[in-house]
């Protein structure tokens, strides 16, 4: 009898809160992806609330939202503020997919309240 493997490819999100991306028809242009994760990497970064390396994701199955838990993704969070004080402002991301080794850049259209502990996004791709 053969044995199957279940592997699991974890999804590499990082959540920007507060950023001037406040609607689909802003944007900024780059001459290619490098230049745009350059700039992510580094002008962006002081936006950036949350660093999520371990969220298993598939961006067609869960029709693009991801749920965000207390428990599971503390992130870089200042001890001083709540966890969903921390999550009001969220309105932009990137994850990196392991299947198509790229990154994708979202907008953050809606936040749900679930309950004290999570926090889902819907997201919208941007291109």
């Amino acid at each position: 009898m053969e044995s199957y493997i279940t592997q699991h490819n974890y999804t590499h999100f990082v959540f920007f809160a507060n950023t001037p991306m406040t609607n689909l028809s802003k944007y900024m242009h780059f001459d290619s992806n490098e230049e745009r994760d350059a700039y992510y990497d580094s002008i962006f970064s002081q936006w950036k609330v949350l660093d999520i390396t371990t969220r298993n994701f598939n961006m067609v199955r869960d029709r693009l939202t991801v749920d965000i838990t207390y428990d599971f993704d503390k992130g870089t969070f200042d001890k001083n503020h709540s966890f969903i004080d921390h999550m009001q402002g969220v309105n932009y991301c990137y994850f990196f997919d392991e299947n198509t080794q790229k990154r994708y850049y979202c907008q953050v259209v809606r936040q749900e309240y679930i309950n004290d502990a999570v926090t889902r996004f819907y997201l919208a791709m941007d291109v």
